[in-house]
């Protein structure tokens, strides 16, 4: 009996097989990009995530190959936002944890409610309409930007 252990991570997906002792049996990793197209962004493509996983499971298992995983634990990277359409297919970049591009919104928003706060988890409330972003906002009917 073995555990398989996924973390996915801001940059990447670590991915270990332990036995039931808590040995390690096998450890692999896979990259994928975070892309800063303007400072302050943060983003990454949840496809390259899911890709990611794949190549990193398989790498793990390959090295460990008499190992029965018998379970799977599971590890995310800190809060972001994913816009997906009605189907669930994410309909552009996530947005990561670090994303600053909110910052003047969250400020405000600390001042009206210090509780209620946090950088990591703020969607500006004043999505944009037109361009790329207001077209995603359009379909997901959040603050993408």
């Amino acid at each position: 009996m073995a555990i398989l252990g996924i973390d996915l991570g801001t940059s990447s997906v670590k991915v270990i097989v332990l036995d039931t002792q808590g040995q390690t049996l096998s450890v692999s990793k896979a990259d994928y990009e975070v892309m800063s197209l303007l400072p302050g962004w943060a983003e990454s493509n949840p496809s390259e995530w899911w890709h990611a996983t794949i190549s990193a499971v398989q790498g793990a298992v390959a090295q460990a190959p008499h190992a029965s995983i018998t379970a799977v634990g599971l590890s995310g990277q800190m809060h972001g936002v994913v816009p997906t359409d009605e189907q669930g297919q994410p309909t552009r970049a996530a947005l990561l944890w670090a994303d600053t591009r909110a910052e003047a919104e969250l400020t405000h928003s600390y001042l009206v409610w210090p509780a209620h706060s946090c950088a990591g988890w703020w969607i500006t409330k004043r999505p944009p309409t037109k361009g790329p972003a207001g077209r995603c906002n359009q379909r997901t009917g959040c603050g993408c930007a």
